[in-house]
């Protein structure tokens, strides 16, 4: 697969993808058809960074951005590359993801779900955690649960409510998507030098935590909590 054809991959609205879909790959695949997996990633990554660099001045392509090069625009600017790296890295995570059928959201939750372990979760809770309204949550929960990933349980502190748990199969292929993701980001990130990315994430830190406490005083919304 060309780096091109991984970064075409469509980016879907997290309310439009939490459903899943009914036909998937397990993920457990032999140790060599993993190890094959990632030197495949790695040096698409590679020599595709290579190519674009060559072959594009080291500018990725993005008609909107070139429409707000005048120095007046330095802040569209900012927050345009900042939705197209956004893009990028969401197809990244979406092609990490593709084998274990599951999508973002759908991973998201089970890596929350992992940390309670067996005190489950509320699907009201887990729905604000992934900033996914309650209908799509529910249609979430019910694909992993279809699919024997997580279970649910009567919440011991109110016998209206319910708790989504993880289950052991769950854990697992959590295991292994967090494995396949981690190690595919890590992969994206090396395409900077080391020293860029550490302060990549200080400056991204830095402006996050600003603007949620911007919104925060301004009342607008329901800013994410930037800690």
């Amino acid at each position: 697969m060309a780096l091109g054809e991984i970064l075409e991959v469509e980016t879907m609205n997290v309310d439009e993808s939490v459903a899943g879909s009914d036909e998937y790959e397990t993920g457990a695949g032999s140790v060599e058809q993993d190890r094959q997996r990632d030197t495949e990633l790695s040096r698409v990554v590679r020599v595709g960074t290579e190519h674009s660099g060559a072959e594009q001045g080291e500018r990725d392509r993005f008609p909107l951005l070139d429409m707000f090069q005048q120095p007046e625009n330095a802040a569209s600017q900012l927050v345009l590359s900042a939705l197209r790296t956004a893009v990028l890295l969401d197809q990244v995570v979406a092609h990490s993801l593709s084998p274990f059928g599951l999508h973002h959201a759908q991973f998201n939750a089970l890596v929350l779900l992992r940390r309670q372990g067996d005190n489950g979760v509320r699907p009201s809770v887990l729905g604000d955690c992934l900033c996914v309204s309650r209908p799509n949550v529910t249609k979430l929960l019910a694909r992993l649960r279809s699919r024997g990933l997580i279970e649910e349980r009567p919440d011991p502190a109110d016998g209206r409510a319910v708790l989504a748990v993880i289950t052991k199969k769950g854990q697992a292929l959590e295991d292994k998507a967090f494995d396949a993701l981690n190690h595919d980001l890590t992969v994206a990130v090396e395409t900077l030098p080391a020293g860029d990315s550490v302060a990549l994430r200080g400056l991204l830190d830095r402006f996050r935590n600003g603007l949620a406490t911007t919104l925060r005083a301004h009342h607008c919304g329901d800013a994410v909590d930037a800690g």
